[in-house]
């Protein structure tokens, strides 16, 4: 059975310093046929740039600044693959990351999603005084995010792509629909994330992020009383 062809989405803003980092540990899965996307959300800081360095093993795409849940829906609008993965741009896949998920995917053939362990880790550019302000985990975590996640394009057209009204909790809302869908999920305990942790996504928790949180909320208990009317 020949391998499928995967494609990885990267959105990507404002990500300089750690964007090579993340696309390397993507090309170095070593699984072929690879599609690699990144769509750059009206970056400001080179992230084009380093993009495009990296020629043709990378497909690069650049949008007017519209927020995660949009640049991740133009990636699965341009891609090719009969399995879809993400990758923020900070952030890390651990060795084998691809191949313990597709082999689990390969081997539950009903499942049409497969998700693993996230490590966090504090970026080394966060300076001492920063860091004794911030919590991180000591163990990994099993944990529904996107880049520790692959989904079929089956069920993608089963869930339906992200909701663009959220800039923030738009993983909790899909990850809400793929449950309503019924859509089978296979958790497997290796870790495949290793999550950046960075002055410029720790203090994120403001005013517009809650209301989007409390969005979802909304609306996945409005989906369920239509259901139940």
């Amino acid at each position: 059975m020949a391998a499928p062809l995967v494609s990885v989405i990267v959105p990507c803003f404002n990500a300089a310093p750690y964007l090579a980092e993340a696309i390397q540990s993507i090309l170095g899965q070593g699984h072929a046929p690879l599609e690699t996307i990144v769509v750059d959300d009206g970056s400001t800081d080179g992230s084009g740039a380093i993009a495009q360095s990296f020629g043709e093993k990378v497909i690069y795409r650049r949008q007017a600044n519209q927020g995660i849940s949009s640049a991740r829906n133009t990636g699965l609008e341009d891609c090719r693959g009969d399995v879809i993965a993400f990758l923020d741009a900070d952030d890390l896949w651990t060795d084998r990351s691809l191949a313990v998920r597709l082999a689990a995917l390969v081997g539950t053939p009903e499942a049409g999603c497969v998700y693993g362990g996230v490590e966090q880790f504090i970026s080394l550019d966060v300076s001492e005084a920063e860091r004794s302000h911030i919590v991180c985990p000591p163990k990994p975590r099993q944990g529904r995010i996107a880049g520790a996640l692959i989904v079929t394009r089956n069920a993608f057209e089963r869930i339906g792509y992200f909701d663009r009204n959220f800039r923030q909790g738009e993983m909790m809302d899909w990850v809400a629909r793929a449950e309503e869908a019924r859509v089978m999920t296979v958790s497997i305990d290796a870790v495949v994330l290793r999550r950046r942790i960075h002055t410029n996504n720790t203090v994120r928790q403001n005013r517009e992020q809650q209301t989007d949180y409390l969005q979802v909320l909304k609306a996945l208990l409005d989906r369920r009383r239509q259901q139940a009317g």
